[in-house]
């Protein structure tokens, strides 16, 4: 770990302790030590330094990974999305690619994509507690399953996703 100052055998093991053993522990441990006041005080002030530049590089290291966490959730969005566009445009639905079995499988649910709220029927609004009214996309994703007709002003979409085995 990071070591700004050197400290003491009975403050090293102090410090060792506050990184390691219950709060508890390593309070009745440091009450324990003796010396003059200024030179406990200024020893635990290095120890205070110590954990403090410690946890900031603990934070730094944990924002890098959390990062780079994010970044390969993106490449496999990516490669993802790359496979399935390729399978569609391919016209396939069903890969056997070596150890792997990939798909591509309807979503459970379809999307409503509301292109025109002006020409939605009024059949498919509603008001929530504070207005205005909102459109009701569950009802026409409901009509859509139900009749199979689109409402004017919206598109009820049934997406695929890939899936990997």
């Amino acid at each position: 770990m990071i070591r700004l100052y050197e400290l003491t055998d009975s403050y090293a093991r102090i410090l060792a302790l506050a990184e390691e053993a219950e709060d508890g522990e390593w309070l009745e441990a440091l009450a324990g030590l003796q010396g003059a006041i200024e030179e406990k005080a200024e020893t635990i002030v290095k120890a205070v330094r110590i954990l403090e530049a410690e946890a900031e590089a603990f934070t730094a290291e944990a924002q890098r990974m959390a990062a780079q966490a994010a970044t390969r959730g993106r490449r496999v969005d990516s490669l993802k999305e790359y496979l399935k566009s390729n399978l569609e445009a391919a016209g396939l639905s069903f890969l056997k690619a070596g150890l792997f079995t990939v798909a591509l499988q309807a979503n459970s649910m379809p999307t409503c994509i509301v292109s025109d709220e002006a020409a939605i029927p009024a059949d498919f609004w509603y008001t929530p507690p504070p207005p205005p009214p909102v459109v009701d996309k569950k009802a026409i994703t409901k009509h859509w399953k139900e009749t199979g007709e689109q409402v004017p002003g919206a598109e009820v979409v049934q997406g695929r996703h890939l899936r990997i085995r």
